[in-house]
């Protein structure tokens, strides 16, 4: 594939990025919040001749379309930390551990196009429950013309047949066959699943072995596009004779969500909290297509799981009283949203509330050039800004510490506070890569008020690794957990 000419254009002349500054400013349709917003990125101008783009908590692929040039400009995000978006997606999907790190090959190929990841780790666990798969028997009723078959229902016969001597027989029978309304949801979800590994033009020769492995074994099911209806039909079949698929059609309605958006929407899937980390979408001009992943909210789903929390979509209302001035009439109540269970201390019964804050401490705050491939793509990190032009030195790479923001402790703290919470310590979880051994653990003092308590609301401060290394040591219950275990017994 040839390099595209006018990214190197766009390099001279700074004035060239105008277009993309301007596109960015576009609504995104999305509760019309600008474009960048969704994305995750800005063009700032440093000076009329060096635009600087910055990158911020959003994982995958971006292409542009300059609508003068009709060329593209695409923006390839990787993580900060090599391995720790699809290491946490696996932990949260609740992948085997004897597998979690041995697909690292298998998901080299698919580039940062997160809904690949999504379709590759299906893929392999599809593949692991058909290997178990057999001819189910389905109970029928069904009224068979001249013949019988099964159980004659003859009490039905006489009322609906007998006296108007339609030799038709009323019958409930058994019949074996695997094309069934689950089956159907795994091999719609299989049909996305290659689909979305084949457009993205990826180097998918062993995700693409899989896919024909597992139609090989779906062959005599019938594909039919899969909607919510579908979804509200299987729920009774999950609840009886197909319990055991209870977990792989779960990982099915995931890939739909996001693949297929226009089956089920993302929002149906409130009790899978994983899938509104996911943005498969485009422009309607097609003007901006992307494939992201919201680490913030990967983060969150992943301390939950770590931590053994609940999801939970509970609100804790904060109630307005009082007569309101005409000014002020349009102030309504408002809500604080959890999305895990506080954790109730087993001493004494208070409540300890985590809140997950997906705020790297230290970044790489200098600006620096990209890295372009062959193909004209600019492969970014999170969290980095980066000089678009070529005319700007590169100095060397300077580490710059962040400090925990003031917002991030008065919202635990409110949470700590609310009247049917009452916490006496909460925790704010940050990502790391590093295990080192302390022996007290950080916290602030003298935030909050607590009832029955003259120290206030401890605020901890706790990590919890995210390197591929980390995340097995975490699901090990090796790290953030044992911190917990000590807070909680200090209460």
């Amino acid at each position: 594939m040839e390099r595209n000419p006018t990214l190197s254009q766009q390099m001279d002349d700074p004035h060239d990025w105008r277009w993309l500054s301007e596109l960015l400013q576009r609504s995104s349709s999305q509760n019309d919040q600008p474009l960048e917003k969704r994305l995750g990125i800005s063009l700032q101008w440093t000076d009329p001749k060096t635009p600087i783009l910055q990158v911020s908590e959003k994982v995958g692929t971006i292409q542009f379309i300059n609508s003068d040039t009709q060329e593209r400009f695409i923006l390839s995000i990787h993580p900060k930390v090599p391995g720790s978006v699809t290491g946490m997606l696996r932990a949260v999907m609740n992948t085997p551990e004897d597998d979690l790190f041995g697909m690292e090959r298998l998901l080299s190929g698919t580039g940062a196009h997160p809904s690949t990841w999504l379709a590759s780790i299906y893929l392999i666990e599809l593949e692991r429950f058909l290997m178990l798969l057999r001819p189910r028997g389905e109970e029928i009723e069904d009224e068979l013309i001249s013949r019988v078959k099964g159980r004659f229902l003859d009490d039905r016969y006489f009322k609906r047949n007998y006296w108007t001597l339609r030799y038709v027989a009323p019958c409930r029978f058994v019949e074996w066959t695997v094309d069934n309304l689950p089956n159907r949801i795994l091999l719609y979800a299989l049909f996305l699943s290659r689909h979305a590994l084949s457009s993205m033009q990826i180097d998918g020769s062993l995700e693409l072995g899989l896919a024909r492995r597992c139609e090989a074994a779906l062959a005599e099911v019938h594909l039919a596009r899969i909607n919510k209806n579908d979804f509200a039909e299987v729920i009774p079949l999950l609840q009886g004779p197909f319990r055991h698929y209870q977990r792989v059609i779960q990982f099915a309605r995931l890939v739909i969500s996001i693949l297929d958006p226009f089956a089920v929407d993302v929002h149906e899937t409130e009790d899978v909290p994983i899938a509104r980390a996911f943005d498969l979408n485009s422009l309607k001009d097609g003007s901006v297509k992307w494939d992201l992943v919201d680490m913030p909210r990967l983060f969150e789903q992943y301390v939950r799981i770590i931590t053994g929390g609940k999801a939970t979509g509970r609100r804790f209302p904060v109630q307005l009283e009082g007569d309101l001035p005409p000014e002020l009439a349009h102030l309504v109540d408002k809500n604080m949203k959890l999305d895990r269970e506080p954790i109730r201390s087993g001493s004494n019964g208070v409540w300890f509330v985590i809140d997950a804050k997906y705020k790297p401490l230290e970044f790489l705050g200098q600006t620096k050039t990209p890295r372009i491939d062959q193909n004209g793509t600019y492969h970014l990190n999170e969290y980095q800004y980066f000089n678009l032009t070529n005319n700007v030195e590169i100095k060397p790479i300077e580490m710059a510490y962040r400090q925990i923001s003031n917002a991030d402790l008065y919202q635990v703290i409110a949470y700590a506070t609310h009247k049917d919470i009452r916490a006496s310590s909460v925790a704010l979880v940050y990502p790391s890569t590093s295990n080192q051994v302390i022996e007290e653990i950080p916290h602030y003092i003298g935030l909050g008020f607590h009832p029955d308590e003259d120290h206030g609301i401890f605020v901890y401060v706790l990590t919890i690794r995210i390197d591929p290394k980390g995340i097995k040591e975490e699901l090990a219950g090796h790290g953030i957990n044992q911190k917990i275990t000590q807070i909680l017994h200090d209460l």
